[in-house]
């Protein structure tokens, strides 16, 4: 007689082995791809505040607009990584800090008065003029500094 039911439970033996080997494997790579996009957010992060430090310098210069290409380079080669909700708030604060260093260079410096001061309480007396440009990258910083935390996990930790 043909034994049925140890051909049976052999089979299922091997099914059930490939299927747990498939999930191995699939969480071996997505656990690599967890690592990777972890250390892309951490770089991009980190390239976009080497930016804004230079930024809240408020002076004009070649290291800050080399900053801000860097932080857009980065933002470009860690495309693949960063979560698709993400790319567009980045972008945003990519064009923020783009367009607050446009702001520092051409801003009139000497127009700045002791009596400006209330107006800009939150940072340093700024020109008028690099007051909107200078709300929209706050404003852009704490929507990416939030999807980053969102995206590496952090938002659970209090």
């Amino acid at each position: 007689m043909f034994p049925v039911k140890e051909v049976l439970a052999a089979s299922v033996t091997l099914v059930v082995a490939w299927i747990g080997y498939r999930q191995w494997i699939r969480g071996r790579r997505s656990g690599s791809f967890l690592q990777d996009r972890e250390v892309a957010y951490k770089a991009v992060w980190t390239a976009l505040e080497d930016a804004h430090l230079l930024v809240r310098a408020f002076r004009p210069s070649a290291e800050l607009t080399s900053a801000v290409q860097n932080a857009n380079a980065l933002v470009i080669r860690h495309a693949l990584h960063l979560r698709p909700p993400d790319r567009p708030i980045v972008e945003t604060y990519v064009r923020a800090l783009r367009e607050l260093a446009d702001a520092v260079a051409t801003a009139d410096w000497s127009a700045v008065e002791e009596a400006e001061f209330h107006l800009t309480l939150e940072s340093a007396p700024l020109p008028t003029t690099m007051m909107a440009p200078y709300r929209r990258f706050t404003d852009a910083r704490a929507d990416v500094m939030h999807a980053f935390r969102e995206a590496l996990g952090s938002t659970a930790i209090q």
